[in-house]
């Protein structure tokens, strides 16, 4: 009894007592009715297992769609929100209807209202910064133009008095001849802040640029201007095609840096020299000034670019001559370098990209 199932033993005691007759065919159809059994119980143990297992599975699928329904109903709500929040800034929205129905292409017009609004943050923090630079300069140049102004116009006023009371008319002269610097002085300096005032504020005029013409219109004026016999002043092209740009502005970038050059020359040298020159590449055209004159000191190097900044006060000179380089190179999308030591020298490498892009009909320089 104790090879059958427990069921099938149960019944057996129940109609054919504790000892069943015994015989092959009885023997094979217990053996057939307790295979039955046995196979009832694995089959019923597997469907509870199954049963398990699926009835954790629906579980954990139904927290993830209640999880799910959750998250669209937030974010449901956040459209909504996100929607009256633009509607009040744009009317663009104003007339713009929530449709749950249509999330993906509300979501989409929000996602681009969205970048609109950022685009226009960005800019407005560039234009604050680009106000600060304006009033950090302004303050500057308040405080530096004073007293730029002030010193000639003192030194006037006092040398004005002496000349006055002065009885020997040589030493009248040397007054008036102290004047007359002063007032040079003040004449450069008033000179620089139309050239500031000028630059910053005038729109770009391309057009294209014959630089043989524009350095030849420089070094007259500066033969008009300075005693500049003692200097060898040497000019060299290497150009290729046309290039198109503003002209007044690197007239008036170069035309600083050769001043510069020849202002601060050393005339003690038995040669000195500036030269310049202008080579044209493939998307920008080079111009370098070089000489052999004072040098700057490399702790000024970083500063020789800034409003007012001077290396010497022993020769005449705004201070703003560098600054207006920079800043008009920076406007014709260019860049400034310098590299100087003191009693060797200086080479300022201005490069200037074409502009021919802004000029309709124009097309940029190509080298072939």
């Amino acid at each position: 009894m104790e090879k059958f199932h427990k069921l099938l033993a149960r019944q057996i005691r129940k109609y054919l007592g504790a000892n069943p007759p015994d015989g092959e065919n009885i023997s094979a159809f217990l053996d057939a009715v307790n295979d039955s059994y046995a196979h009832y119980e694995k089959d019923r143990e597997l469907l509870d297992r199954s049963s398990g297992i699926a009835f954790q599975e629906l579980a954990e699928a139904a927290s993830r769609l209640k999880k799910e329904a959750e998250m669209r109903r937030a974010a449901i709500q956040n459209l909504k929100q996100a929607l009256e929040t633009l509607r009040s800034s744009s009317e663009d929205l104003e007339q713009l209807e929530f449709d749950e129905s249509h999330l993906v292409d509300l979501a989409e017009v929000i996602r681009g209202q969205i970048g609109k609004r950022r685009q226009a943050e960005e800019k407005m923090a560039e234009q604050n910064a680009i106000l600060i630079k304006i009033n950090a300069e302004l303050d500057r140049f308040v405080y530096s133009a004073s007293h730029e102004m002030r010193a000639p116009l003192n030194s006037i006023m006092g040398l004005i008095g002496l000349t006055r009371n002065e009885k020997d008319k040589e030493v009248a002269n040397g007054y008036l001849a102290l004047m007359e610097r002063s007032i040079s002085k003040l004449d450069r300096f008033t000179q620089a802040i139309i050239e500031y005032s000028k630059n910053s504020r005038m729109d770009l005029r391309i057009r294209e640029i014959n630089f043989k013409e524009l350095v030849d219109e420089i070094l007259d004026e500066i033969y008009i201007y300075q005693d500049i016999k003692a200097i060898k002043l040497e000019t060299k092209f290497d150009l290729n095609g046309p290039f198109y740009s503003d002209a007044d502005r690197i007239k008036l970038a170069l035309s600083n840096l050769v001043r510069n050059a020849v202002q601060y020359a050393d005339l003690r040298r038995e040669k000195p020299f500036v030269n310049i020159q202008v080579a044209k590449n493939s998307w920008c055209t080079e111009i370098c000034v070089e000489d052999n004159g004072r040098g700057i000191p490399t702790e000024h190097l970083p500063n020789i670019f800034k409003m007012f900044f001077r290396v010497a006060n022993d020769r005449p000179g705004s201070g703003m001559g560098l600054y207006i380089v920079k800043e008009t190179v920076d406007i014709l999308e260019g860049e400034v370098a310098v590299e100087s030591q003191p009693g060797i020298g200086s080479r300022f490498l201005v490069k200037i990209p074409d502009l021919g892009k802004y000029m309709p009909g124009a097309q940029p320089a190509t080298v072939s």
